[in-house]
Parts: C-alpha cells; structure tokens; sequence
C-alpha cells in the first residue's frame, strides 16, 4: 500500500480526535494566561498587598477617619453655633463614607488595618470637657491644622504612591479634605473675637 492511500485510510479515525480536541481545550484570549491550579485568576491579574509607604498611608488615613468621624460626633453634641453642629455632621457623614470605602480596598488587598492608635482617645477627650464658644474656637483650630496635615498625608499617596488602587483613593477624596479644610478656615475666622 502506498503511503498517500495509507494517510488516507487513517484520515477517517484522525478527524473525530481533531474535533475532540478543539472541544476540550478552549482557546486563551492573547495575553492572558490560564490560572495556575488552586488559582482563580491569572497571575498578572492577581493584586499584592500594599507594603512600606503605601501600607503606612492606608494605616494612617485609616486612623484619621477614625478620629475625624469621633471628632465629628463631639461637635454635633457639644458645638455652641449651628455651623460647628453642622461641620461636624460633614466630618462624620465623609470620613464614615471614605473609610467603609477603605475598609474595603484594604479587604481586598489582604492588609490589616489596625485599631485606632491610643492618642485619638486622648483628644476626643480634651473636645468632650469642652463646651460653647470655647469648644467652637479649639475645634475649628484643631480642624485647620489637622486637615492640612492630612491634606499633604493624601497629596503625597496621589503622586508617589506605588499601589495604583491606594493613590486612586487618595486622589479621589483630596477634593473632599480641601473642602474639610476650607470649612474649617471659615469657622476659625468666624470664632475670631468671641
């Protein structure tokens, strides 16, 4: 038998194993690589957890909204004008949204954000033996300086942070510190004289 009328004989028994085998392996988009075993994406898509800077700003940020929102809860209970009530209802209403939306970044990429650093206990209780005038005037003082440093905390994560989610985050509530802050300065010039 020749070899031409040989392949053609096996022909018939080759196809069915061609198809079997276009329909067992699917085909993987270019670029993307399959999942190891155990894996449930591909490792170029996989995130690593924040480290070094990037860590210690999700930490701190995470601490600050945590103080920002006791801090607020304060001025709603003890602030002498409505506009202190009311800055401290903005302070509680946009940290408390920023750090659920932190938590959750920080779930996704593994990092443990711990408790609230023992300081922020001692300055929500200077503001809770404060009252009238006096708590207004320490508090719209405290809010200036803190939100600055704040502020320079976020500016710094938006333009040198490593971790594209955390500097996202950053660059999306810069808006609302520097609106913090502006409130904040009108508060300490309207406290000036009384």
């Amino acid at each position: 038998m020749s070899p031409i009328r040989l392949s053609l004989a096996c022909l018939p028994l080759l196809l069915p194993m061609a198809s079997l085998a276009q329909t067992t392996a699917p085909a993987t988009p270019p670029g993307n690589t399959p999942a190891p075993p155990g894996r449930s994406q591909p490792l170029s898509t996989m995130r690593q957890a924040p480290s070094g800077e990037d860590f210690t700003f999700a930490r701190k940020a995470s601490e600050d909204n945590a103080k920002e929102i006791a801090l607020g809860k304060i001025a709603t209970d003890n602030g002498h004008s409505d506009a202190t009530r009311q800055f401290g209802q903005r302070l509680v209403q946009d940290h408390s949204k920023a750090n659920q939306q932190l938590k959750a970044l920080a779930q996704r990429k593994g990092l443990d954000l711990s408790p609230p650093s023992p300081d922020q206990g001692k300055t929500a209780q200077k503001f809770r033996q404060m009252q009238g005038a006096d708590f207004d005037r320490a508090f719209a003082d405290y809010m200036v300086k803190d939100h600055q440093k704040g502020i320079e905390l976020y500016r710094k994560e938006a333009s040198q942070g490593r971790d594209t989610d955390l500097q996202a985050f950053a660059r999306d509530t810069l808006p609302v510190l520097e609106t913090h802050l502006q409130n904040a300065q009108s508060l300490q010039n309207q406290n000036v004289g009384h």
